[in-house]
């Protein structure tokens, strides 16, 4: 017999979840109000469509006869319903269409007898026209002597509702006292009077009749929206409805308590943290939440944060201070309080209230002063403006500068000498805004270069840059020869060399003196001339480099310049080199040049614009040079004329340009294979510059924006390059803090013989702090202008270098212009931070580490600063372990932090370690970040666990064993129970086999067989 035994375990677990919704409908109730039809008696009678009215006629008799028959006439869409209190009389009704007829009753004579009296016929009518309007029935009456009488009764049908307009509250607004007038306008064509009610949430408030209703009630609402329903009923029945929601808010209002007049908020820029505090309340009780803030400090003030106080029941908002045009330094700062609240009906309902505090910001002075003379420095000698002054005078250099703010405090200037040596002079306050110095060291000839610094008592400078030339003279002169018919007025420019800074000007008439002589300065310059020959409407140019006056000798011929006749002078028989195939057409223009002066390269530009209606084709044009000089007088035809080379075509502006090294006779022509026909040879291979040349010719075009050989930036700036004007600026190594202004100059040079308009833009991240004084900058032709150019560094901005470029854009050119400003905290440092963890998961009882970065991006250098290390449960925010660190850092630090996790102080979980940098007298900055701490393995709670389970696991095989060993100890002793006669079994003999031992005892069991 066996036994076995199981062990079974087994366990269950149960959760339950019950969830309850609950939907509330709010159901709004109307009332609806039953009206009777109102019946207007006399004349008139107002009626609405469907709706019977009772009109009653009387009808007064003042003679001795009764009257016999009334007959009425109803206009279309009136019916006649009934006809009562009539004794005696007959009705007939609808006698003919729309009429009815009331008979007296003839059989009844005697019984009704009026004479003088009066009687009523009451009749209901039920009238359905098809519009509003004013209709007329007609009331005729007969007596027995056949006197007749009539009558015309208006009746109005009205079957329009009255239009309400609700003037206040208007919908959608806010009511801040609790009290409420409602005020309506009824608009109906037809009705006069009315009676109205209104309503407020479905509750019946007032009712009101008469013509211009206005309905106040001074009861105290409740915060929330409120629905206002106002319904009016006209003389017929019709009634008109309006709804407008309005949101109510008790007593709400806010005190802006600081700053104030006498507590400013001073040394504000853009960017500035302005901090408020503001009460607000509603019934008296603070309110403490659902607020959203705004706030004006002479202009917008961005929300950085609003904190509501507990303690002293009080707001705290932070802002960011705006940038003011022209940093103005005092200004009132306004605060908006924007209180929301939701209700069961309309949601986000919010209230606006606000306060001002007068004078009570003070902005920094950042604005430097303010220069009046844009162009250049004054100079004056004698009381009169020049930029030249003769060798050992004396000069008065004057500036008018301002400053909006504080004043100006000094004016002082740094003079270049044209040895390079450099002087600093300090100027006197003349007047108010004027500024001047002697300057009397005028011994070197030459250009001298002035910086001017106008410096206001906060320390805000501005800059203006001039120029002025020290000479003595030398007197030259020339002649015009060709006095009369051919005679010009040749206008002379003298720059100084390389610029376009002008300083002579003179014009000789060659209609009125052959001879000329003029004084000029002493010195190597640049000469422009505008030739005109305006009786011919030719307008042509000669420019010369590097005109030296100073080796010219007194007396010395200048110039001389003498127009070619070409207008009726052939060229098809001139010999044009050894080029026999090709001639040309008649000349255009052209003159000649003579001189006696060292000079450097020349160009030559020809007028063609007065003679466009005789050219075959501008691209043929070309310039044509002879060794002789042309005067009054000479013959074309023996000269020997030569094609040049290097001649380029600008169509826009109808001119041919040529550079040339010396001076001579020259025409303009056309090209031509046969006359009359244009050259079939137009391009080429060319050779020689400004000399004769053989084979093809190459001629640019300038306009084509394909810079050809022989154009230029000069001759073409349309093709090849931007060169119509230069840019500079005196905006270099620009340093600034943030929040801080500076002003620049942007200076325009017209290398052109136009006027040019000059279009400005930045592109970079530098362009958001860049400001144009103009945009759109107009440059006189062969001059200069300055204009402004400011930079505005905004408060909050992240310190570092930004670049960017200026564009400048005009007809035929654009200027690029690259420009960087360096951004650093003002005076002092900033501190970023990085924390990272080496492990994301540490064990109790070890060490955790981080990595911190630290770098210093601003001014100061060998900063002290103070770290504090908090390690934080992230369920319960309680600090396990707090370390302070004190360290100097210079650019950048980079450490590994150690923290011991001891057990005694830190629980398992999820922490953070919140790291706060202090720096520069309370300056902080922060970084946190998550990690895990778990408890180690071979804990000892662990150890005790395991320890737990094997002593479990021992003693359920110790149990089991027993168990086992007790089943077969109870086989063993069974045999006592139920004895067995071993006597009767085979024994083991030779002839038997052995089968081994009886179960449970020691006997031996035999087989024989």
């Amino acid at each position: 017999m066996r036994e076995k035994n199981y062990l079974h375990m087994g366990l269950f677990f149960v959760s339950l979840l019950f969830i309850a919704i609950s939907f509330v409908i709010p159901v709004l109730s109307a009332v609806n109000i039953s009206q009777t039809s109102v019946v207007s008696t006399g004349d008139d009678l107002f009626i609405r469509s469907g709706i019977t009215e009772i009109l009653t006629i009387k009808m007064n008799n003042t003679g001795a006869d009764n009257i016999t028959a009334v007959n009425i006439t109803l206009p279309l869409g009136f019916n006649l319903v009934n006809i009562t209190n009539i004794l005696g009389w007959d009705i007939s009704n609808i006698t003919e269409s729309g009429k009815v007829k009331v008979l007296y009753n003839a059989t009844g004579a005697g019984i009704l007898v009026l004479g003088n009296g009066t009687f009523e016929i009451n009749m209901t009518l039920n009238s359905t026209p098809p519009l509003d309007g004013s209709y007329n029935i007609e009331i005729v009456a007969d007596d027995n002597s056949s006197n007749t009488d009539s009558k015309n009764l208006s009746v109005v049908v009205d079957n329009t509702e009255p239009f309400i307009e609700i003037i206040y509250p208007i919908n959608n607004t806010r009511v801040l006292d609790g009290y409420l007038d409602v005020t309506f306008n009824i608009i109906d064509e037809w009705s006069l009077n009315y009676s109205c009610n209104y309503s407020v949430n479905g509750s019946l408030i007032g009712f009101e009749t008469g013509e211009n209703i206005t309905i106040k009630k001074t009861t105290i609402y409740s915060d929330g929206a409120k629905n206002v329903s106002v319904n009016c009923m006209d003389d017929v029945g019709n009634i008109g409805y309006s709804n407008i929601t309005f949101f109510n808010f008790t007593k709400l209002s806010v005190v802006l308590l600081s700053p104030n007049a006498t507590n400013k908020s001073v040394d504000l820029v853009n960017g500035s943290k302005i901090t408020l505090l503001a009460n607000l309340t509603k019934e008296g009780v603070a309110v403490n939440d659902s607020v959203e803030w705004s706030v004006i400090a002479g202009g917008s003030c961005p929300i950085i944060n609003s904190t509501f106080i507990t303690l002293t029941s009080l707001w705290e908002i932070n802002c960011s201070a705006p940038y003011i045009l022209d940093n103005p330094i005092y200004n009132d700062i306004e605060i908006f309080a924007n209180y929301t609240t939701n209700t069961s009906i309309y949601n986000n309902s919010y209230a606006v209230v606000t306060d001002v505090s007068i004078n009570s910001t003070k902005f920094k002075d950042i604005t430097a002063p303010v220069f009046d003379n844009y162009y250049n420095i004054s100079l004056f000698t004698a009381s009169t403006m020049v930029s030249s002054i003769y060798e050992s005078n004396n000069i008065t250099l004057s500036v008018n500068v301002s400053d909006n703010f504080v004043g100006v405090d000094v004016v002082y200037a740094n003079i270049t000498k044209p040895n390079g040596s450099v002087v600093s002079v300090n100027f006197t306050n003349i007047s108010s805004i004027v500024w001047a110095y002697n300057y009397s060291d005028t011994s070197i000839l030459g250009d001298y270069n002035i910086s001017v610094f106008a410096e206001d008592k906060n320390n805000n400078t501005a800059n203006l840059d001039g120029w002025f030339e020290v000479f003595k003279n030398k007197t030259l002169t020339g002649n015009i020869s060709d006095v009369g018919v051919d005679s010009g007025i040749f206008n002379f420019t003298i720059y100084t060399s390389g610029t376009k800074q002008v300083i002579q000007n003179f014009i000789i008439d060659g209609g009125t003196q052959t001879d000329y002589s003029v004084s000029v300065h002493d010195r190597i310059v640049d000469l422009n001339i505008d030739v005109d020959y305006s009786d011919f409407g030719e307008k042509h140019k000669i420019y010369i480099e590097d005109v030296n006056f100073t080796n010219a000798t007194s007396n010395s011929l200048l110039i001389q310049i003498n127009r070619i006749n070409t207008t009726n002078t052939s060229l098809d028989d001139i010999g044009f080199g050894n080029n026999d195939d090709i001639f040309a057409s008649k000349g255009i223009v052209g003159f000649s040049v003579n001189d006696t002066l060292l000079h450097g390269n020349v160009r030559l530009v020809f007028n063609y614009s007065s003679m466009i209606s005789k050219l075959i084709s501008e691209n043929n044009l070309r310039v044509y040079k002879t060794s002789e000089l042309i005067v009054p007088g000479s013959s074309l035809l023996l000269s020997d004329w030569s094609e040049l080379s290097g001649q380029v075509i600008n169509m826009s502006e109808k001119t041919i340009s040529i550079n040339v090294t010396g001076f001579s006779s020259y025409i303009v022509a056309q090209r031509v294979s046969e006359l009359g026909s244009p050259s079939a040879d137009d391009s080429g291979s060319s050779s020689g510059t400004g000399g004769s040349s053989s084979g093809s010719i190459i001629t640019a075009i300038c306009g084509n924006f394909v810079c050809e050989a022989n154009e230029n930036s000069i001759n073409c700036p349309l093709d090849c390059g931007t060169y119509e004007f230069d840019m500079s600026t005196t905006m270099a190594n620009v340093r600034l803090s943030a929040g801080e202004n500076k002003t620049y100059d942007l200076v325009f040079e017209n290398n052109m013989d136009y006027d040019l308009s000059v279009i400005l833009s930045v592109l970079g991240d530098i362009s958001k702090f860049v400001v144009f004084d103009e945009t759109n900058v107009s440059v006189i032709s062969k001059n200069k202008t300055v204009s402004m150019l400011t930079i505005r560094i905004p408060g909050t901005i992240e310190p570092g270098t930004y670049t960017g470029t200026i564009i400048a854009t005009s007809k035929n050119s654009v200027e690029l212009l690259p420009i960087q400003v360096i951004v650093s905290i003002e005076g002092s440092t900033k501190i970023t931070l990085n924390v990272e963890p080496l492990l994301k998961k540490s064990i109790i009882d070890t060490i955790a580490k981080f990595n911190i970065l630290l770098y210093n991006v601003g001014y100061r250098k060998d900063i002290s600063i103070t770290i504090d290390y908090y390690i934080k449960n992230v369920e319960t925010d309680v600090v396990e372990l707090h370390e302070v660190q004190e360290i100097k850092i210079k650019s950048s630090s980079n450490f590994v932090k150690e923290f011991f996790l001891n057990s005694s102080q830190i629980v398992s979980g999820e922490h953070y370690l919140e790291t706060v940098v202090t720096y520069g007298g309370g300056n902080m900055v922060k970084k946190s970040v998550a990690f895990i701490i778990s408890d180690p393995f071979w804990s000892a709670g662990r150890i005790r666990l395991i320890g737990f389970w094997l002593i479990l696991l021992f003693a359920t095989l110790g149990v089991a064993y027993t168990l086992v060993w007790y089943n077969k100890q109870k086989i063993l002793k069974a045999r006592y129970l139920f004895p067995t006669d071993f006597s009767k079994l085979p024994k083991l003999s030779d002839g038997a086999f052995w089968l081994g031992n009886i179960a449970d005892t020691r006997k031996k069991s035999a087989f024989d067989p």
